[in-house]
Protein backbone atom coordinates (compact mmCIF):
# COMPACT_ATOMS: atom_id res chain seq x y z
CA UNK A 1 0.00 0.00 0.00
CA UNK A 2 1.44 3.60 -1.12
CA UNK A 3 0.50 6.73 1.53
CA UNK A 4 -0.30 9.42 -0.72
CA UNK A 5 -0.06 12.80 1.42
CA UNK A 6 -0.28 16.75 0.03
CA UNK A 7 0.80 19.61 1.90
CA UNK A 8 2.22 23.05 1.68
CA UNK A 9 3.26 26.41 3.14
CA UNK A 10 0.60 28.62 4.85
CA UNK A 11 0.02 30.78 1.74
CA UNK A 12 -0.10 28.06 -1.09
CA UNK A 13 3.11 29.24 -3.17
CA UNK A 14 4.79 26.18 -2.37
CA UNK A 15 3.26 22.53 -2.53
CA UNK A 16 4.42 19.32 -2.31
CA UNK A 17 3.70 15.16 -2.46
CA UNK A 18 4.57 12.69 -0.18
CA UNK A 19 4.26 9.15 -2.02
CA UNK A 20 5.40 6.82 -0.15
CA UNK A 21 5.32 3.28 1.07
CA UNK A 22 5.49 3.90 4.17
CA UNK A 23 7.35 6.78 6.29
CA UNK A 24 10.77 6.23 8.17
CA UNK A 25 9.95 7.35 10.78
CA UNK A 26 7.48 10.20 12.34
CA UNK A 27 8.12 12.14 15.71
CA UNK A 28 8.46 15.47 18.00
CA UNK A 29 11.60 16.72 17.72
CA UNK A 30 12.46 19.07 20.83
CA UNK A 31 16.21 20.32 19.70
CA UNK A 32 16.67 24.07 20.78
CA UNK A 33 17.60 24.61 16.33
CA UNK A 34 13.84 23.70 16.13
CA UNK A 35 12.24 25.43 18.48
CA UNK A 36 13.95 28.65 17.74
CA UNK A 37 13.54 27.90 13.41
CA UNK A 38 9.76 27.19 14.16
CA UNK A 39 9.36 29.31 16.86
CA UNK A 40 7.63 26.59 18.95
CA UNK A 41 8.39 24.11 21.92
CA UNK A 42 8.59 21.29 19.61
CA UNK A 43 8.19 20.62 15.86
CA UNK A 44 6.55 17.41 14.39
CA UNK A 45 8.68 15.89 11.74
CA UNK A 46 8.20 12.61 9.10
CA UNK A 47 10.45 11.46 7.39
CA UNK A 48 10.56 10.19 3.78
CA UNK A 49 13.37 9.26 1.11
CA UNK A 50 14.36 12.32 -0.35
CA UNK A 51 14.69 10.88 -3.62
CA UNK A 52 11.96 8.51 -4.62
CA UNK A 53 8.78 10.01 -2.35
CA UNK A 54 8.94 13.38 -1.95
CA UNK A 55 8.52 16.67 -4.44
CA UNK A 56 7.90 19.92 -4.84
CA UNK A 57 4.81 20.59 -7.45
CA UNK A 58 4.88 24.25 -6.57
CA UNK A 59 7.17 26.77 -6.07
CA UNK A 60 10.91 26.69 -5.14
CA UNK A 61 11.46 27.00 -1.25
CA UNK A 62 14.21 29.32 0.09
CA UNK A 63 17.45 27.59 2.36
CA UNK A 64 18.27 28.19 5.58
CA UNK A 65 21.33 26.65 6.71
CA UNK A 66 20.34 26.10 10.23
CA UNK A 67 23.79 24.25 11.58
CA UNK A 68 27.23 23.18 10.01
CA UNK A 69 25.37 19.86 9.24
CA UNK A 70 21.45 20.85 8.63
CA UNK A 71 19.80 22.87 6.51
CA UNK A 72 15.82 24.23 6.41
CA UNK A 73 13.65 24.83 3.58
CA UNK A 74 10.40 27.46 3.71
CA UNK A 75 8.58 29.97 2.16
CA UNK A 76 10.27 33.07 1.11
CA UNK A 77 6.91 34.70 1.34
CA UNK A 78 4.54 33.45 4.07
CA UNK A 79 7.56 32.06 6.03
CA UNK A 80 6.61 28.59 6.77
CA UNK A 81 9.42 25.47 7.27
CA UNK A 82 8.61 23.35 5.26
CA UNK A 83 11.50 20.35 5.99
CA UNK A 84 14.75 19.72 7.30
CA UNK A 85 17.50 18.09 5.54
CA UNK A 86 21.40 16.52 7.43
CA UNK A 87 24.40 16.16 5.16
CA UNK A 88 24.97 13.17 7.72
CA UNK A 89 21.24 11.47 6.03
CA UNK A 90 21.56 12.43 2.54
CA UNK A 91 19.05 10.15 1.45
CA UNK A 92 16.09 11.49 3.89
CA UNK A 93 14.19 14.61 4.09
CA UNK A 94 12.20 15.47 7.31
CA UNK A 95 8.82 17.57 6.26
CA UNK A 96 7.39 19.32 9.16
CA UNK A 97 4.36 17.05 9.60
CA UNK A 98 1.79 20.05 10.00
CA UNK A 99 2.14 21.38 6.78
CA UNK A 100 0.40 18.48 5.74
CA UNK A 101 -3.26 19.04 4.41
CA UNK A 102 -4.23 16.41 6.74
CA UNK A 103 -1.62 16.08 10.15
CA UNK A 104 -3.60 13.40 11.34
CA UNK A 105 -2.03 11.40 8.61
CA UNK A 106 0.51 11.38 10.59
CA UNK A 107 0.97 10.95 14.41
CA UNK A 108 4.16 11.02 15.56
CA UNK A 109 5.36 8.22 17.76
CA UNK A 110 8.17 9.17 19.51
CA UNK A 111 9.66 12.35 20.89
CA UNK A 112 13.69 13.23 20.88
CA UNK A 113 15.76 15.50 22.11
CA UNK A 114 14.01 16.02 25.56
CA UNK A 115 16.99 17.49 27.08
CA UNK A 116 16.21 20.49 25.46
CA UNK A 117 12.58 20.66 26.34
CA UNK A 118 11.66 23.25 28.28
CA UNK A 119 9.93 22.70 31.82
CA UNK A 120 6.53 24.65 31.00
CA UNK A 121 5.58 21.88 27.96
CA UNK A 122 4.30 19.03 29.62
CA UNK A 123 4.33 15.65 27.75
CA UNK A 124 1.26 13.18 28.47
CA UNK A 125 0.96 11.31 25.49
CA UNK A 126 3.13 8.08 26.86
CA UNK A 127 5.15 8.12 23.70
CA UNK A 128 9.01 6.92 24.18
CA UNK A 129 11.27 9.94 24.65
CA UNK A 130 14.83 10.21 24.10
CA UNK A 131 17.46 12.83 25.14
CA UNK A 132 19.14 12.85 21.40
CA UNK A 133 18.15 11.95 18.25
CA UNK A 134 16.70 8.33 17.92
CA UNK A 135 18.84 5.45 16.49
CA UNK A 136 17.49 2.75 14.78
CA UNK A 137 19.77 0.23 16.42
CA UNK A 138 18.36 1.61 19.66
CA UNK A 139 14.71 0.64 19.00
CA UNK A 140 14.53 -2.39 21.29
CA UNK A 141 16.59 -0.19 23.79
CA UNK A 142 14.62 1.26 26.79
CA UNK A 143 13.93 4.57 26.17
CA UNK A 144 14.69 7.01 28.69
CA UNK A 145 11.36 8.82 30.80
Amino acid sequence: MTIKLTGGCHCGTIRYEIDAAQFKRILYCHCRICQHTAGAPTVPFLTVSLATEFRYTKGTPAIYHSSNHAERRFCSLCSTQLEYRDINRPDDVGILAITLDNPKEAPPSMHVFCESLVSWYHIEDGLPRYNGWYKEEEQNKEASS
